[in-house]
């Protein structure tokens, strides 16, 4: 199967995967307030809510504070983050193996190392046998999120089909006896025929779809007369190749899409999301007559199939020369971590000899295009002569992804090399990571490393939640297992034995096909929730009074982006909330496997989404006179109910499981005596512990020397010392992050939260302590500043009543976790 974790699909399996961290997404119900201070503040409050948390309470705290609840964007119908109805996460992979007897029989299906690689299914059956081209793949035709297995073979003039349920069923034979309408020329010369299979979601319905190929090669010769006598032989080239895209029903299999491409000898074919749309577009590789590699990428649509792109595998060097492939093979995948799916190339590159292979002046190569969104531009290409292929003249280069930490930044396979993955910060694509052994293709010196001489398959086959690479190779006598061991040295990590050392054509395919991982089952049950409020800064009140002939129109307090600069999306100030999964939420059950892979998902979520979900706050939050002031936001969310309907662990099953998927944050500001009384009890409040000071009452402010104690405490900024001005005007002061921390540095808090929404008792986030990543992040860019304006005090009360002031700001944290900017002043009189 050659769909690894491609486009929006791939995106959503890693927000599904998150599924699986149980870690206790608390209650909440703990006082999470600073303490049971009002809050003080002047403000007439209003609100009524009563603070006892529920989803109405909040709702109305929100509608109060001025929210707008409006769904603008609602989601397409019929979408929900896992992309079908029911879905296998994260799943421990058995190995199909075909053709190498074990057990005395032809097929095998094997199970994970964790239950000691103990056969699960085997059949003996002449189609199997070693000598025939196979091709196979696993995937999930019915939707009930286990696997089914797919092998075809070309044998005998028929094009044998068979697919296996899975094991909860029998391993049944779905439509037993199918074969498809492909005949092949007949009395051809040197014939060959090719064979290729992809597993994908083609159609956007949810259930996958297969994606075959079947070509064949061949001379034809004519005899032509020459005069009356003279009788010759023409010769010609010919081939011809088939697509049929194959849809599985109850009464069997219906072809969908059939496309038919003559003159290509070899159709490689993959299956990936290429522009987001939670559909599979299907990628072609040709090895056409004339030796000129081509390609065609195929969308699924209502008129049938549609090509969205074509052209030749070929790019420039770096010295501007033109260079183009002769044969590849293809894969789909995320290789640079921007959430859709990318088309890659492996193969042969030069000139091809009498016999169809490069002569001494070829070698091999990979290449990247980008996605649809990109217009499918070169990303780079790598040139290796000849090392790739071992054997110094075959075409059967292979490229495949493979994950070998699950982090959902798959590396790149190409036959025995393993590459970084683009997202790489400190390498350039087409960097090798990994160089496996030269003998692991091929053991006997010599012997080429083709189709005809190994056969590979990637998954978790020793259930640690990474891929491994399954290969098995004729005259080995087994199936290596090779995978990154606990220190993250890539090595061998198993074998399988196998009783035929010596058969051809050997296949392996991975797929899940038992309860030993977990599957949900969407309950149609989707909400557009709201976060009950999160604190981003709380805003003193300026040192102003009402009884001193100030200029009170001069006095408030800023905070937000630097009002003269054009704020770009480097120095702004900047949120970013992650996807958030609670799990059982009746009650909170959860295990130590789970905590433990709680961290590895969360990062492939951070990853994968931080860019999506990291938004501009570009506007200026002021107080008004006299007032302080409470700078907060609310995270709408879509979130999504699931059921747990098969695990390992059978006391999850029916347990309920929920993925919230962030939106842009509503930031508002409030009066913060208004504020404390909207939120009530059942919520942080900005309160004495806060700020001690009393609007208009100079002496309550922090002195100069709390001022200290303040920042060493908790760190932070403050500016310049400075007198308050005479007359009617006023003086500003401010903080700048750019001019205290330098450019490209930031001031940022980053922390965990387990927020009450308005999904009625269900509560979203990671208990402090237990979560590997932050909930939410807000970080000021270099624009942002914290800002404060003084009035002037007349000439009539100026001299009894001037005083020195100045501003500071430092990030402090509250009781249940959150962050928030406390911006103040210190005073002295």
């Amino acid at each position: 199967m050659k769909t690894r974790f491609a486009g929006l699909e791939k995106l959503l399996v890693v927000l599904a995967l998150a599924i699986l961290s149980l870690a206790a997404c608390s209650s909440s119900d703990d006082d999470s307030n600073l303490s049971d201070g009002d809050g003080g503040g002047d403000g007439d409050g209003g609100g009524d809510a009563d603070g006892d948390g529920t989803a109405s309470d909040l709702k109305q705290v929100l509608e109060t504070l001025g929210v707008d609840m409006t769904d603008t964007e609602p989601i397409p119908s019929g979408f929900n983050p896992i992309g079908r109805t029911k879905r296998t996460l994260t799943p421990v992979s058995e190995l199909l193996v075909v053709g190498p007897v074990m057990n005395e029989s032809t097929l095998n299906v094997v199970d994970d190392s964790v239950a000691e690689y103990a056969p699960l299914y085997t059949e003996t059956a002449a189609e199997w046998d070693a000598n025939g081209l196979k091709t196979a793949a696993a995937g999930d035709l019915d939707g009930d999120g286990f696997d089914e297995l797919l092998v075809a073979i070309y044998r005998e003039g028929k094009l044998y089909f068979q697919c296996y349920d899975d094991k909860e069923a029998g391993f049944a034979p779905l439509a037993t006896g199918f074969s498809l309408d492909w005949v092949p020329e007949e009395g051809l010369k040197n014939f060959e025929t090719d064979l290729d299979i992809a597993i994908g979601d083609v159609d956007g319905n949810t259930k996958e779809e297969v994606v075959l190929t079947a070509s064949y090669r061949g001379v034809r010769e004519t005899e032509v007369e020459d005069g009356d006598v003279d009788v010759e032989s023409e010769r010609e080239d010919v081939a011809d190749s088939t697509l049929w895209v194959l849809k599985y029903t109850a009464a069997g299999f219906d072809v969908i899409g059939n496309e038919l491409y003559p003159d290509a000898r070899r159709a490689n074919v993959a299956t990936g999301d290429l522009n987001g749309d939670n559909k599979d577009e299907i990628a072609l590789s040709f090895w056409g007559i004339g030796g000129v590699n081509t390609f065609e990428l195929l969308a699924f649509t209502d008129q049938g199939l549609d090509r969205i792109e074509d052209g030749t595998v070929e790019w420039q060097n770096d010295e501007g020369e033109l260079l183009v492939g002769i044969n590849s093979d293809v894969v789909i995948g995320d290789v640079d971590a921007d959430g859709v799916g990318e088309v890659l190339f492996g193969g042969a590159i030069g000139d091809l000899d009498s016999g169809g292979l490069p002569n001494p002046k070829g070698g091999y190569f990979a290449l990247a295009l980008d996605d649809a969104a990109r217009d499918f531009n070169v990303i780079g290409a790598w040139i290796d002569f000849p090392r790739l292929g071992d054997s110094g003249g075959n075409i059967d280069t292979r490229i495949e992804l493979v994950d070998l930490e699950m982090d959902y930044k798959p590396e790149i396979l190409v036959d025995r090399f393993i590459f970084h993955n683009f997202a790489q910060a400190d390498d350039e694509p087409w960097t090798v990571r990994f160089e496996m052994p030269s003998n692991l293709c091929a053991p006997v010196p010599g012997l080429p490393c083709t189709r005809q001489t190994s056969g590979r398959a990637v998954g978790d086959f020793t259930g640690d939640t990474r891929e491994d690479i399954a290969w098995l190779a004729v005259n080995s006598g087994s199936i290596q297992i090779m995978g990154l061991n606990v220190t993250n040295e890539f090595e061998r990590l198993d074998s399988i034995p196998v009783n035929s050392a010596g058969a051809w054509y050997p296949l392996l395919a991975a797929g899940n096909v038992d309860n030993d991982s977990t599957v949900v089952d969407y309950d149609a049950d989707y909400k557009y929730v709201f976060t009950e409020p999160v604190v981003l800064a709380a805003l003193a009140s300026p040192p102003c009074r009402e009884d001193i002939g100030q200029a009170l129109d001069q006095c408030s307090t800023s905070f937000g982006n630097a009002k003269s600069e054009t704020v770009t999306y480097e120095n702004s100030f900047t949120f970013r909330a992650a996807v958030i999964v609670g799990v059982s939420i009746e009650d909170r059950t959860f295990t130590q496997s789970a905590l433990e892979i709680e961290a590895k998902v969360e990062a492939s979520v951070t990853a994968t989404t931080s860019n999506s979900y990291t938004k501009e706050i570009s506007v200026v939050y002021s107080t008004g006179a006299m007032e302080d002031g409470i700078v907060f936001l609310t995270v709408p969310y879509d979130l999504f109910t699931y059921t747990i309907i098969s695990h390992p662990e059978p006391e999850m099953v029916g347990k309920k499981t929920t993925i919230a998927i962030p939106r842009k944050p509503i930031v508002l500001i409030a009066e913060r005596g208004f504020y404390n009384q909207t939120v009530g009890d059942g919520y942080l409040k900005i309160d004495d512990n806060v700020f001690g000071h009393a609007v208009g009452d100079l002496d309550t402010y922090p002195s100069r020397q709390d001022k200290r104690d303040l920042l060493d405490e908790w760190g932070g900024m403050e500016s310049q010392e400075l007198s308050v001005g005479q007359g009617t005007g006023g003086t500003e002061v401010s903080i700048s992050v750019a001019e205290e921390f330098g450019v490209g540095m930031s001031l940022g808090l980053d922390f965990e939260l387990t927020a009450k929404t308005t999904a009625g008792g269900v509560t979203l986030g990671l208990e402090v302590g237990v979560g590997f990543e932050s909930s939410l992040m807000v970080s000021a860019g270099e624009s942002t500043t914290f800002g404060g304006s003084v009035g002037s005090i007349d000439g009539e009360h100026f001299v009894e009543n001037q005083f020195t002031y100045g501003l500071f700001t430092y990030p402090i944290r509250a009781a249940d976790g959150q962050e928030f900017f406390v911006v103040h002043y210190f005073v002295e009189q």
